[in-house]
């Protein structure tokens, strides 16, 4: 539950036009805490593959926590990207990515591959 918590968090920071908040989540949630603590309980320990097992939930973990953390309610609504997309959206009518809006209002999309 906290490894799909901790990636869609994270990746909600990136499509918020936001990609060094979770550079930084990754950087020390992996390299600081999930490295050295494998280390630790996998030979300091002496918990071998298991002490890496933990150490690897016990980072995505932490990446859900963190994330969710730094991710306040309302703070992607006031992501630059959001707003834009949201202005579109609400100026041309366009509903769904990839419709374009065609003079006199009417929507069109592209194909998918199934439509071909």
């Amino acid at each position: 539950m906290f490894y799909a918590l901790g990636i869609v968090l994270t990746q909600a920071f990136n499509g918020a036009d936001d990609t060094w908040t979770p550079t930084w989540i990754n950087f020390g949630c992996f390299w600081l805490w999930e490295i050295p603590l494998a280390y630790v309980l996998g030979r300091v320990v002496g918990l071998g593959p298991f002490g890496v097992f933990l150490a690897v939930t016990m980072a995505y973990s932490m990446l859900g926590v963190v994330s969710a953390v730094l991710l306040p309610a309302g703070s992607l609504e006031r992501a630059p990207r959001v707003r834009r997309l949201g202005a579109q959206r609400r100026r041309t009518g366009v509903g769904r990515p990839g419709e374009v809006a065609r003079p006199g209002g009417a929507t069109t999309r592209p194909p998918t591959v199934l439509e071909l």
